[in-house]
Formats: C-alpha cells, sequence, structure tokens
C-alpha cells in the first residue's frame, strides 16, 4: 500500500506538466519536433520524432498523444538510441555507445536496441533535456526539459542522473486532461473533449488475429454479448491465478471512473495484482459499444506475463501482470485458469451475458481437440449460469442482497456469475 501511495503521487507529478514557454521561437520553427506520448497502462512517457510512430501509437488507443516535448536538431547533431526491455517494457534513451553495449551484453539481458537500430532524434543546442531513473517503477526512465520538475521527482523517489542530452528549444506538452484528441493523423494541432474523442472511434475495427495464430502462453476468446437494465453490467474473460488476474470485457456503467465511458458500453481491462486496497488498476480501449450486440474478444497473457485484448481480431490494448508470468507461477506452484464471468452493479440492476464459440488455450498450444470442463460458481443468489453448447454458457440474472450505499466496486465477491474451464 505504501508503494501504491507513492506511486500515485509519482504519476500525478509527471502527468500534471503546465505548458512551457519556447525558449528560442527562431530555434523552435527551424528544429526537429520530439513527441511525447504517455501509456495509461505502462504509465511510461514515449519519446519520439517519427511521426508516423507517434500517430500509429496514437490511433491504437494504448498512448495519448502529449504535444511537443522539445525542438532537437537535425543529422548534425549527436545520435540518441533508444532501448526497450522486453520484461519491463520500458524504454531507455542514451547517447552513450558503452551504456548501450553494457546493457545489450549482460548475461541473460532483457534490453534490444529499439528503432533498427536507427537514432530516434539527434542532440545539439543550448537547452537540457534531464534523465530520471526510479527504481521501484520497474526501473522507468523519464526525460524532461523541465528543471523544475527534475528537481521535484527527485524528493519522491527518482534518481537524478543528469542533462543527458541537448535540444534547440522546450516544447508545449498537452495537459493530461486534454490529450485524448487528434483529428486525424498528423494533425496534432486541435484538441478535442474526451467525450469527442471517444466518438470519433465508436467504429469498431476488423482483423484477422485469432487464437490458433496468435502467439500466447494462454488465450481465452468468444463471441459476447452484453444486455441488461440499471446503472451496470459487465461481461468478461479473464485469465487468473487465484489472488491475481486479468480480465477483458464489456462494461456498461453510470458511474465509471472515467467519464469518457459514463452510460456508454467500454471495453475495459482490469489488471489485478491483489485483491488488497490499491491491487486493481483499470484501464479502456478507445471504442465504444451497444447492449445486445455480439463483439469478438480475445484476451491473450505471454510467457511473460503480457497480456493484449482484441476486439474483432485487432489488438486494442495491451499491458503487464508479472504475477501470471510462466516463471512467477511455476516457482509457486500455480496454474493459470481461464474463466468467463458477468455481473452487475447495484441491487435491482439486471445483466444478461452470453459467451458463444468459446475457445481455450493454455498449454501454449491450441488444438481443437482440447476438452475443457466447467466449474460454475454463483456469488448472488439472483444470478444464474445456463451452459450452452460445447464451452459457451450464458449467465444472466438481477443483482440483490447488496444493500444501500454497496455496488460492485466494495462488493465485488457477491456480484456475479463465474463458469471457469479447467483443462
Amino acid at each position: 500500500m505504501k508503494f501504491m501511495k507513492k506511486f500515485a503521487c509519482v504519476l500525478a507529478l509527471v502527468l500534471c506538466i503546465t505548458a512551457i514557454p519556447f525558449s528560442n521561437a527562431k530555434a523552435a520553427q527551424e528544429g526537429v519536433a520530439v513527441y511525447r506520448l504517455y501509456s495509461p497502462i505502462t504509465h511510461e512517457h514515449l519519446f519520439t520524432a517519427d511521426k508516423n510512430e507517434r500517430d500509429t501509437l496514437y490511433l491504437t488507443g494504448a498512448w495519448g498523444y502529449e504535444g511537443v516535448a522539445w525542438y532537437a536538431s537535425g543529422p548534425e547533431g549527436e545520435p540518441v538510441y533508444r532501448l526497450y526491455n522486453t520484461c519491463s517494457r520500458n524504454h531507455l534513451y542514451t547517447m552513450s555507445q558503452n551504456e548501450i553495449n553494457t546493457l545489450l551484453s549482460m548475461p541473460g539481458t532483457d534490453w534490444i536496441i529499439d528503432n533498427n537500430g536507427d537514432p530516434v532524434f539527434y542532440s545539439a543546442g543550448t537547452d537540457n533535456v534531464y534523465r530520471l531513473y526510479n527504481y521501484e517503477l520497474k526501473g522507468m526512465h523519464l526525460l524532461t526539459t523541465d528543471a523544475n520538475e527534475y528537481n521535484v521527482l527527485a524528493t519522491v523517489g527518482w534518481d537524478q542522473e543528469g542533462y543527458q542530452m541537448k535540444c534547440y528549444a522546450t516544447g508545449s506538452p498537452i495537459p493530461e486532461s486534454l490529450y485524448y484528441g487528434q483529428n486525424g493523423p498528423g494533425n496534432v494541432s486541435e484538441l478535442y473533449t474526451p467525450e469527442t474523442y471517444v466518438r470519433d472511434y465508436t467504429v469498431m475495427p476488423t482483423g484477422t488475429a485469432n487464437i490458433s495464430n496468435t502467439a500466447s502462453a494462454a488465450t481465452i476468446e468468444a463471441d459476447v454479448t452484453l444486455d441488461g437494465s440499471g446503472t451496470g453490467s459487465h461481461a468478461k474473460l479473464v485469465m487468473s491465478i487465484g489472488p491475481s488476474a486479468v480480465s477483458f470485457g464489456l462494461q456498461y456503467d453510470t458511474a465509471s471512473q472515467d467519464a469518457r465511458f459514463r452510460n456508454r458500453v467500454a471495453f475495459m481491462i482490469e489488471n489485478i495484482d491483489s485483491n488488497n486496497p490499491g491491487g486493481q488498476r483499470y484501464s479502456w480501449s478507445p471504442y465504444v459499444g451497444d447492449l445486445g450486440k455480439t463483439y469478438h474478444l480475445m484476451l491473450t497473457v505471454d510467457e511473460n506475463g503480457g497480456y493484449k485484448g482484441y476486439i474483432n481480431g485487432v489488438e486494442v490494448v495491451s499491458g503487464v501482470n508479472e504475477a501470471l508470468s510462466v516463471k512467477s507461477m511455476a516457482s509457486k506452484g500455480q496454474k493459470i485458469y481461464p474463466w468467463v464471468e458477468a455481473s452487475a452493479r447495484l441491487d435491482g440492476d439486471s445483466v444478461d451475458a452470453k459467451f458463444q464459440n468459446v475457445k481455450l488455450k493454455t498449454l501454449g498450444d491450441y488444438k481443437e481437440s482440447y476438452r475443457f470442463f466447467n466449474t460454475p460458481v454463483v456469488t448472488n443468489d439472483g444470478i444464474s449460469i445456463v451452459p450452452l453448447s460445447g464451452n459457451d454458457v450464458e449467465i444472466k440474472g438481477t443483482i440483490t442482497g447488496l444493500g444501500a450505499g454497496n455496488d460492485w466496486d466494495n462488493k465485488y465477491d457477491i456480484v456475479s456469475g463465474v463458469y471457469r474451464y479447467d483443462r
């Protein structure tokens, strides 16, 4: 809990950056813009001078756009390289060839060179770009041109690493509350409210990813239909080892934590480190759906605990839950259990969730000949579970017994029906 409080405090400081004036308007006009993005899933800031990378990451819904961080030089400056850690999923920016060689040559290293080994931008100019490091945040690094931010973060767990590169001029980052909007790829000058951001993405994606052609350690795939009445209902695919889990599904909630999705059907990830206070993290794809409509969903987990959520064959959300890694489970003698679950929010709210064409993988290989046996669990007297053909199931009913002032957040253990699959 102590760590989570510090984590929340650090994130608030990192995100609440006000606009910074140009130190040199002419240099800014002539320099190369370095764009800044933020992932609410990994809580990392990413920096790139590549407009295509900026737009591609933004349009996946996993990254928010935060404007221009600074203005770099062209190739006449010193090259800055980017490394990627495949375990922590963090990036490192460096001009030091010795640092690159050291990280890449460590025994069992998780570091790889990013951007095909090409520089991501160049260093030159008179303004400093500082680098900070935080061991507790999975070894995360942060770049900033703001000396005040650099000094304040040093008081809450970040180690100062000095200025690591130079730039021609500082940029004008967008406040976090506004970074959702972008009027199409390449146009980042026009900002939108969060509500407009969602409306721009109501057209569902279509792709070809499925359980048989997508690599994973474990997968659950199904056609999911959510219906119901009242203030909230939820239908989700789950991967769990007991106290830790990740889920991906449809949620209608009139009191959503994210104002963009109130009174809408959202596609939401729940990343559960534990059931202790502060052990739950939530994130949303940029898409919204409709009650009563069927969507093809898939949730995958890789051997490192990296998870991905897919809508209609397209990856839309991703993240990491280290407790679900093959190594972590093996050390604790645990195995992963896939299941489907449906719930409603308040007494009197109803849910009707159908999970059809359910396919599962828990051994790293998907085979049509696998046989799975269900273990139904009903935690609320108003919920019933109706097995359909094969692995398919319908979970429906009206919530009862919560009492006044209670909902699915503080009584999460008595609001649902669960259909678990065992190999």
